[in-house]
């Protein structure tokens, strides 16, 4: 059976890591160890979620941030197909005009 694929944006990962949302942080905290760690699914990210991630201008929580990486060394990274970048452009229009 093929595992289900599931895109990680930043602001998800940026819950392991919130003070004021404790159950969300929560929450974020038992996906990553019951879904992410125990591989059963495959998560994804884009390389825009290390640049967000990069500008985050607190350097401990941007360290915190990325060590999730670490933690959780398979999530990977997509890599847009040059055939592919035309559709991109188009959802991204679409999903930024509504």
């Amino acid at each position: 059976m093929k595992k289900l694929k599931v895109y990680l944006d930043t602001s998800i990962i940026n819950f392991l890591t919130v003070e004021d949302s404790p159950d969300y942080r929560r929450d974020t905290e038992l996906f990553f160890e019951s879904i992410i760690a125990t591989n059963k699914l495959d998560p994804y990210i884009s390389r825009i979620v290390f640049e967000e991630i990069n500008n985050t201008e607190n350097i401990e929580k941007r360290t915190r941030l990325l060590e999730t990486f670490t933690k959780y060394p398979n999530i990977k990274t997509l890599i847009a197909e040059d055939s592919n970048v035309e559709d991109i452009e188009l959802l991204v229009k679409s999903y930024l005009e509504r």
